[in-house]
C-alpha cells in the first residue's frame, strides 16, 4: 500500500481468525481493477463514507465518464424497458448509433449471496458485470473487459436494493 496510499479498496469478504487465545477480524480487499488484493486486519483500515451503488458501478468501469444528460434520459425511461430502442433513438438522435447497453445480472448464486448480504455489491459487480457484458447483444461481436471503456460516456439504472430485484440494473454506454 506504500505505492498506492489513496487507492479505493473494497471489502469482498471477511474472516474471523484465531491464533491461540487471540482473535481478529481480517478483510479480503481489492481495488476495482484487481491490481491490489490481499488480507488486512481491520484495525489497519479506516472506514470511509459508503459509495452509492451507482458510484460503485462507475468505479468498476475505470476511465468511463459519467454523463448527466444520458442519465436524465435513462431516468425518464423508467418503466418503458420494452420500448428502449425506439425511445433511445428518439432521445439520442444521431448519437444512437454509438449507444450500447448491458444488463447487470448475476448468476442465481451471486444474486442470492448479494440479497442475503453474504457479499458486497462491489463483489457482486466484479463477479457479474464482466459476464453480463460478454452476454449482451451489443457487445457480443467483440471481447470487452471492464478496462476497455476509457472515455465512454456512462449512465446507470439500478433496481431498488430493498426490493425483490436487488442486484438487477442496466449500464448504458455511448462510445467516444
Amino acid at each position: 500500500m506504500e505505492n498506492s496510499p489513496n487507492a479505493n479498496l473494497y471489502v469482498t469478504k471477511s474472516y474471523k481468525m484465531t491464533n491461540g487465545k487471540k482473535t481478529g477480524i481480517f478483510y479480503r480487499i481489492e481495488n476495482p481493477g484487481k491490481t491490489i488484493t490481499g488480507l488486512v486486519w481491520r484495525g489497519y483500515l479506516s472506514r470511509q463514507r459508503s459509495l452509492t451503488r451507482k458510484q460503485e458501478v462507475l468505479n468498476s468501469l475505470p476511465g468511463t465518464i459519467y454523463d448527466a444528460h444520458l442519465q436524465k434520459i435513462i431516468d425518464e425511461l423508467s418503466g418503458n424497458l420494452d420500448e428502449r430502442n425506439e425511445y433511445m433513438r428518439d432521445k439520442l438522435g444521431s448519437e444512437f448509433n454509438k449507444y450500447k447497453v448491458t444488463g447487470i445480472t448475476g448468476s442465481k448464486a451471486a444474486l442470492i449471496d448479494l440479497q442475503d448480504k453474504r457479499i458486497s455489491f462491489n463483489a457482486y459487480l466484479q463477479r457479474s458485470l464482466p459476464q453480463a457484458i460478454k452476454q449482451s447483444p451489443d457487445f457480443r461481436s467483440e471481447a470487452y473487459s471492464l478496462n476497455d471503456f476509457e472515455n465512454w460516456k456512462v449512465a446507470v439504472w439500478l433496481s431498488n436494493k430493498r426490493g425483490k430485484y436487488n442486484g438487477y440494473g442496466f449500464v448504458n454506454f455511448l462510445e467516444p
